[in-house]
Order: structure tokens, then C-alpha cells, then sequence
């Protein structure tokens, strides 16, 4: 788990995650694949870098600002390959939850209902939750 603070570090750990690092930090091994939801182009070379040969980096934002000019023989040469993953489906987030456990990574959710869509984006804002929020009619 790559995140920017201690705090998300702590509880990457605390739902299963082996190692939690910064973007610039090497994890134990290289990575079969990698998922970037961060919607920062700068990040991309950052997590190709982690990627072993044949490794996959998918990019799972709906928006990110512009990726950097990068080294075609460092980062891409070895078959790397970048998927753009724009959007998923209710059914691609259970699918995900349910294989979560295989892993064993746990997850935490919180549950809100849809009329409090601007206090959950605040708290996301101010890294206010423990995991991920959900948005119920």
C-alpha cells in the first residue's frame, strides 16, 4: 500500500496490508500490479517504477492532471502495460469487497445517507474516516 500519511500507513497495516510506504519509498518486491486512484499524473512513473517486467499498472480515476514525460526504456520497455480504468460498476466494487478477504485484506466502511454527501466530502477532505464512505438513497 502506497499512501502519503503515517496515519493511512497505520491503518493499511491494521487491515492487513504486509508493507505501507510513500510513493517514493520501494516496497519489499517488486509488484505484479499495481492500481493508482490518486488522480495525480506525477504518480505514474512513481508506481511503474514498482512494476516488475510484464507488470500492470491500472489507473483508476475519472480525472487526473497531466503525466509526465518518462523514460520509455526505464519504465515502459519491459512489457509494462497502463490500463485506464475510468469508471466501475456497483457490481466491480462487490466483486472487489468479496475477493478482499481471499487476500486478507479487511475493509472498513461507513455508510451515509445520500443527503450527507457534502459532510462525507468534507471529512474525506480532512481525512475525517477510517476507510471508505457510501453514498445510500
Amino acid at each position: 500500500m502506497f499512501t502519503r500519511s503515517e496515519a493511512h500507513r497505520s491503518l493499511a497495516k491494521e487491515l492487513g496490508a504486509a508493507w505501507a510506504g510513500g510513493a517514493e519509498d520501494n516496497p519489499p518486491s517488486l509488484c505484479d500490479r499495481a492500481i493508482l486512484f490518486a488522480p495525480s499524473g506525477k504518480l505514474v512513473p512513481l508506481a511503474l517504477k514498482k512494476l516488475r517486467r510484464g507488470g500492470v499498472l491500472s489507473i483508476a480515476v475519472i480525472y487526473m492532471d497531466r503525466i509526465p514525460e518518462m523514460d520509455y526504456m526505464e519504465l515502459i520497455f519491459w512489457e509494462k502495460v497502463i490500463r485506464s480504468v475510468s469508471n466501475s460498476t456497483r457490481k466491480d466494487v462487490e466483486d472487489l469487497l468479496a475477493l478482499a478477504p481471499l487476500i486478507p485484506i479487511r475493509t472498513e466502511v461507513e455508510i451515509f445517507p445520500l443527503n450527507e454527501a457534502g459532510k462525507v466530502l468534507r471529512l474525506l477532505k480532512e481525512s475525517g474516516l477510517r476507510g471508505a464512505a457510501v453514498l445510500c438513497p
